[in-house]
């Protein structure tokens, strides 16, 4: 029987106040409910799904071997390109029409952007439920205001639930005084940024009053999170970030809780592994390639899906008491920047926000070897002409402020770096 505060929640054990959560019986009672759910999205893939159906037959698996996530390993991993090569009949559950599904577009982090389709009854599921979570576990409660300060993009109708949650958003391309004017006159209780933008914000805040506390929850994501950022925000804005793991396939995947010890991962909404990668010379002990199952995605099931990211698997118990598994650490997501002959700079997630929608386009990467220069690597598919080409250069004009030279190379080879982790923006300036 599932009661009411785990229906709004979404989650199993977690109550209202993290720090109450008696770590065991719950934790015993989150994975019997995660083995249960795989077990069912299995059989629903196998049943339902063509391209499940040929791919466990070729993998000589069938559901019955699967009882539980200890036993995922043997049914075969999903890469990225497969998702985009097959053909969305076979991707989806047999039945459906896709103009009834909520289509979204991916893949700026990696270059090699792919289409998902989720229904609509699990979107509205997925969006209420992160923001109830990204309250909660912070500490703050239900109805908290909170800022994003973010790209701007047209708010879908399954976004709007997030309304109800007293939720604004703030462009972060305005100038850093007008994004801490309205944080300071909407008074929330959590911020969100990237860590860019919290750089910004530092800055603007020591100009004007030296040190200010604007919201009791800072949060980080979309980018990389430096040390030297996180010390800057302590010291300037009188609380330390908190980090999020997120995508556009699953939603939100794990948050950090107060201690900062990992990000919890949710996971009676995902199944997240790590496997080693593959010709790569990088060794961490418990990491690797993260592969993601989304456990209540059924209209276009998601299993052993490589997301892109490298990280850190932890077996330890959080002290804050919480039943949800610790993701160490996210390696991989380091998002470098271009700098402009005035100085200006670009960063990897302004490129991708604009080229992501570009459908014309299958993989990208842009690499600066000399300063004031942006060479930008492109695969497209047979959509793409002189109007789409064109349409690119102006792209990068505008993201550039037409303060670099810019060359246009369609090729299909994207070398990976040592790490093995595609990096959508390649800095090899000369120091």
């Amino acid at each position: 029987m599932t009661f009411w505060p785990e229906i709004v929640t979404g989650t199993l054990g977690l109550k209202l106040n993290p720090q109450s959560v008696i770590a065991r019986p719950h934790s015993d009672r989150l994975r019997r409910e995660q083995d249960r759910r795989l077990r069912t999205l299995v059989v629903h893939a196998f049943e339902r799904v063509p391209m499940y159906h040929r791919r466990f037959e070729e993998a000589g698996v069938t559901p019955s071997q699967i009882r539980g996530v200890e036993d995922l390993p043997l049914l075969p991993i999903l890469g990225r390109s497969e998702v985009q090569t097959t053909p969305i009949e076979k991707m989806l559950t047999r039945g459906l029409d896709p103009r009834g599904l909520v289509r979204v577009r991916t893949g700026g982090s990696t270059g090699l952007p792919v289409t998902v389709y989720i229904g609509r009854r699990e979107l509205d599921r997925r969006t209420w439920m992160s923001r109830y979570r990204s309250r909660v576990v912070s500490g703050c409660r239900p109805w908290a205001k909170r800022v994003d300060v973010q790209m701007p993009r047209p708010v879908l109708w399954w976004q709007r639930p997030a309304r109800r949650f007293s939720d604004i958003r703030v462009d972060k391309r305005l100038p850093a005084a007008e994004i801490v004017s309205r944080i300071r006159q909407y008074k929330p209780q959590l911020v969100s940024a990237w860590p860019s933008t919290w750089l910004q914000i530092c800055e603007e805040v020591e100009k004007t009053t030296g040190r200010e506390r604007l919201a009791g929850v800072y949060r980080s994501g979309g980018e990389d999170l430096q040390s030297y950022v996180e010390k800057r925000v302590e010291r300037v804005l009188l609380q330390g970030l908190t980090r999020y793991y997120g995508s556009w396939e699953f939603g939100s995947i794990g948050l950090e809780c107060a201690p900062r010890s990992g990000f919890h991962i949710y996971s009676d909404n995902v199944v997240v592994e790590t496997v080693p990668i593959e010709n790569s010379e990088c060794s961490v002990s418990g990491g690797g390639e993260i592969l993601i199952t989304a456990l209540r995605q059924k209209a276009m099931p998601l299993i052993r899906y490589r997301i892109g990211d490298f990280g850190v698997l932890s077996e330890r118990r959080c002290r804050c008491g919480s039943p949800f598994p610790i993701l160490e650490e996210l390696l991989g997501r380091t998002n470098d920047a271009v700098e402009t002959r005035s100085g200006l700079t670009v960063t990897g997630h302004e490129f991708y926000n604009l080229f992501r929608p570009l459908e014309y386009l299958d993989r990208f990467q842009f690499v600066q070897r000399t300063p004031g220069a942006i060479e930008a690597r492109i695969q497209p598919n047979d959509r793409f002409d002189a109007a789409a080409e064109e349409e690119v250069l102006q792209i990068l004009r505008r993201l550039t402020h037409d303060d670099m030279d810019i060359s246009l190379v369609q090729t299909d080879s994207f070398p990976l770096p040592r790490s093995g982790k595609f990096k959508l923006l390649v800095r090899q300036v000369p120091s």
